[in-house]
């Protein structure tokens, strides 16, 4: 797993969750950190599965940082999430409901996160 080394201002630490995911190969492990932005409803969310062909890894305009390929997706020119792969776990950072976070903040938090053991 992986954790922030960074997160925005006023982001805090407010839940997480694991789950199972049903695929055509079997079920896959997965893992969902929310980070809650002041006392407003509004997540920035982390998520980690070991199903590599998740809907999340959908086409985007692609980045390398350090040796590792992140995707940026964006809808209505707002940053949805980025996603990345590294050691047959598909990660990605998705933004608030309101996509409070822009493009270079969205891809601090995801080139910032450091291994966790």
């Amino acid at each position: 797993m992986v954790a922030p080394s960074y997160l925005p201002a006023d982001y805090r630490r407010k839940d997480s969750r694991m789950y199972t995911i049903q695929t055509d190969k079997g079920p896959k492990r997965g893992v969902k950190v929310m980070y809650r932005f002041g006392r407003e409803d509004q997540y920035l969310g982390l998520m980690a599965t070991t199903f590599t062909g998740a809907p999340a890894a959908s086409p985007g305009q692609e980045v390398t940082v350090d040796d590792t390929t992140y995707t940026i997706v964006s809808y209505g020119g707002k940053v949805d999430h980025i996603w990345w792969e590294r050691d047959g776990v598909l990660f990605w950072v998705s933004n608030t409901l309101s996509y409070l976070l822009d493009r270079e903040e969205m891809l601090k938090v995801a080139t910032g996160m450091v291994p966790v053991p």
